[in-house]
């Protein structure tokens, strides 16, 4: 038996030893490794140690996969190789109110206990996924038991499944329409040892919470809007969450700024407009230089009280900003943003009562039992700040305040993509085939700052109205709607 590692340090050091041990097994070339991840995001680490390609698998009824995405896509940007994505078919679901896990697959293959398309997550999950793989930029996409879930071979003559036929519909779209390039203005600057769990919590789920820790959990909180997306009254209810709406949208990368080599670090940061520092970093002057150098070079760095040992500055300059709680300073061509707050969040105390406190606002419903999720008012000031400044997209919905559609943005040579998808509406048991809500959500998408003139939906082939500059669209429960914004 090994001994537990002592710490996250240590945690690491033995999955270094185990992708040395891998590598020896795959000609002791690591460059021939694409090295998934199901679980904890730490994609980062494999590209530090130099895989030639890193990868997430996404799985279940209830875990929000876009976490899982923002890490491995800028683990891929920060080390310049490709990445993966893999959707697996697994489904937890609710019975009498109670948990139950039973990861069953929407698969035509009578060896499986329960199969067909009315078991697993739904078709529609698939598709929105699968799109969604694309659009994001991945390099790779991989359909578990594609065999089983694409074709209906049971009863000859073999014929495409809806899972098939929707996939036929994809291939031709991504094979006509320039992706362009994601586009993630702000980076999140997180830790090597840190990663973050798809189910939020504690670093490898093993270690004491801490305060920093926490304003990892209380910005992906903010960022997923864990409030609306992941209570426990939507799972016990059936509500299917695989990806989740938010106004913020998917535009941030997690990237790493303290590795002992700092190259990668220096060469990417230089490509986000904005970027927060989360956790807590021992002083580190190599680092404290890049950052310095990103921002007099034109980047906006935020940090907390808490971290100004780590990035020291000269506070006598700092002016207020409009929240009471922030100040900022002009660097160079750039500015630091800094939050009074040590780590954004309010903090319960190190033992075990204040842990178990601050995890019952943020983590997984599935293991708290708890609906005391909550909004932190500073990080979405902070979030609106950098997106006024940043963003040239705002999408919003008809109702005021509502989060109602996940959606991004790519560039591209001639304008915008712009995606809208709807994860609301859906309600899959683990035993039937899902159920739609009726109707779908208005989509107000204000596209004033990007000078186009032109916008058409691209799966449905129709031109959009833009009035005062403004786009609305209804996005059906349940499905994707991808416009193009041409200048």
């Amino acid at each position: 038996r090994m001994k537990k590692p002592e710490n996250r340090d240590e945690f690491v050091d033995l999955l270094r030893t185990t992708y040395d041990r891998i590598v020896e097994w795959n000609f002791s070339d690591p460059k021939k490794l694409l090295l998934g991840d199901g679980s904890d995001c730490i994609g980062h680490l494999a590209a530090y140690w130099g895989a030639g390609a890193i990868g997430i698998e996404t799985t279940r009824s209830y875990v929000l996969y876009q976490a899982q995405m923002m890490f491995c896509r800028g683990a891929a940007r920060q080390f310049g190789i490709p990445w993966m994505w893999y959707i697996a078919s697994y489904i937890d679901g609710a019975k009498d109110g109670k948990f139950v896990s039973n990861c069953l697959m929407a698969e035509d293959n009578p060896q499986w206990s329960y199969h067909g398309p009315r078991y697993g997550i739904s078709v529609s999950a698939v598709k929105r996924t699968t799109y969604m793989t694309y659009l994001s930029g991945a390099n790779h996409y991989e359909r578990e038991s594609m065999p089983n879930t694409h074709f209906l071979k049971n009863n000859p003559p073999v014929r495409l499944s809806d899972e098939g036929e929707m996939y036929e519909r994809f291939h031709g779209f991504c094979t006509s329409v320039d992706r362009g390039v994601s586009y993630a203005p702000i980076a999140l600057l997180v830790p090597a040892n840190r990663g973050y769990t798809r189910f939020g919590g504690k670093a490898f789920r093993l270690y004491d919470y801490t305060h920093p820790d926490f304003m990892m959990d209380a910005i992906m909180s903010t960022v997923l809007d864990l409030p609306q997306n992941w209570t426990r009254a939507n799972y016990t209810s059936n509500v299917e969450r695989v990806m989740c709406n938010s106004r913020y949208g998917d535009l941030f990368d997690a990237i790493t700024p303290d590795f002992k080599d700092q190259t990668s670090f220096k060469r990417v940061i230089g490509d986000y407009k904005a970027a927060v520092l989360v956790g807590a970093y021992e002083k580190n002057p190599e680092m404290r230089k890049i950052l310095l150098d990103y921002v007099r070079n034109g980047g906006v760095l935020v940090l907390t009280s808490a971290q100004l040992d780590t990035f020291p500055v000269n506070l006598d300059k700092a002016r207020k900003m409009s929240h009471p709680a922030f100040l900022q300073l002009a660097e160079g061509r750039g500015k630091v943003i800094i939050a009074k707050t040590p780590y954004l969040t309010p903090w319960y105390g190190d033992d075990a009562a204040g842990q178990k406190k601050a995890l019952e606002e943020i983590s997984h419903p599935l293991y708290i039992r708890s609906e005391t999720h909550k909004r932190y008012p500073e990080i979405e000031w902070l979030l609106d700040e950098l997106f006024a400044r940043f963003v040239p997209v705002s999408v919003s919905t008809a109702e005021a305040g509502s989060s109602a559609v996940q959606w991004g943005l790519n560039r591209t040579e001639d304008g915008w993509l712009g995606y809208l998808i709807n994860n609301g509406g859906v309600t899959k048991k683990w035993d039937e085939y899902p159920v739609f809500k009726k109707g779908a959500e208005r989509a107000v998408v204000d596209v004033s700052k990007t000078r186009c003139g032109r916008v058409k939906e691209l799966l449905d082939n129709t031109p959009c109205e833009i009035r005062n500059g403004v786009v609305r669209i209804d996005v059906p429960y349940g499905d994707i709607r991808i416009l193009k914004l041409n200048r």
